[in-house]
């Protein structure tokens, strides 16, 4: 039986992207040592449940389960506060981190919900959002300076991806979006 990595996510558009690649601006032009390996873009997402490896029959039930769970959920904005060294200064991830918000966090909650129906085991990490940016590829001689961002977006809805690692990096293939309550 085959396995592919998973994860469910939040696609960004294009405004947080533009928003995202002018703070960076700075940091990229102060990486001299090219000490950093950037993640491109059309891969920036936030990460709300990494799957690991699951069954094509697995995947393929998922989505009918995230939106019986997710039939309460409405839309909601979310914010970026800064890009910094993820999750401390002593990391070697670069990120864009997210606001933790009530509505993030119940989205989470109930993404776990769907998953465990399925007997996906969940990941013992504090939820922790934010968008991985880069990672340092060398020693850790560089120091950033964190930039500020102070955007806002509105999640409308998640998409469940399957990921296939390359030597080039990542490839994240969509199976399934599934939108979130739209409000009055």
């Amino acid at each position: 039986m085959a396995l592919f990595r998973a994860f469910v996510g939040i696609s960004l558009d294009g405004f947080v992207t533009d928003h995202i690649s002018s703070a960076l601006v700075p940091i990229k032009t102060a990486d001299q040592e090219q000490a950093f390996r950037w993640v491109p873009e059309r891969n920036w997402h936030v990460t709300l449940a990494f799957l690991g490896d699951q069954s094509e029959e697995t995947l393929a039930t998922l989505p009918e389960r995230l939106t019986a769970s997710l039939q309460e959920q409405a839309e909601f904005n979310v914010g970026l506060t800064r890009i910094d060294m993820f999750p401390d200064v002593r990391s070697r991830i670069i990120a864009a981190w997210v606001t933790t918000t009530p509505e993030l966090g119940l989205l989470y909650q109930r993404i776990w919900h769907a998953a465990d129906s399925l007997g996906i085991v969940k990941d013992a990490q504090a939820f922790l959002p934010h968008i991985t940016l880069g990672r340092f590829r060398k020693g850790r001689s560089t120091v950033i300076s964190s930039q500020a961002v102070n955007s806002v977006f509105r999640v409308r809805q998640i998409t469940l991806f399957k990921s296939q690692r390359t030597p080039k990096g990542s490839i994240y293939t969509p199976l399934a979006s599934l939108p979130l309550m739209k409000l009055p």
